[in-house]
């Protein structure tokens, strides 16, 4: 959320209506603030905080991990990488890496 007001605030800066999240498929999500439920709530409490409407946006919501890495490898971007390990290869096992089997 805290990511979500900072870029909200921003976009009021620059008089923007809108501000996005990489949020990856509704069925993936292990936390409440992955949900559509929380997007909506989120983009309320923006819209309050901000005193204007801000919409929130997610464009990835629609895909799995899996989807975006090829979506990343069709647009010529190589050499993604999402372990929460850290090593230099992915080890398969943690949250980010299990996002790829959904």
């Amino acid at each position: 959320m805290l990511f979500l007001l900072v870029a909200a605030a921003h976009a009021h800066q620059v008089n923007a209506d809108a501000v996005a999240i990489g949020l990856l498929h509704e069925s993936t999500s292990l936390f409440p603030d992955q949900t559509s439920a929380f997007l909506s709530g989120a983009e309320k409490m923006i819209t309050r905080c901000m005193g204007k409407p801000i919409k929130v946006l997610a464009p990835l919501a629609s895909f799995y991990k899996k989807d975006v890495v090829s979506l990343a490898a069709q647009k010529g971007i190589r050499g993604t990488y999402s372990c929460h390990v850290g090593n230099e290869e992915p080890c398969g096992a943690c949250i980010a890496c299990k996002e790829f089997n959904f």
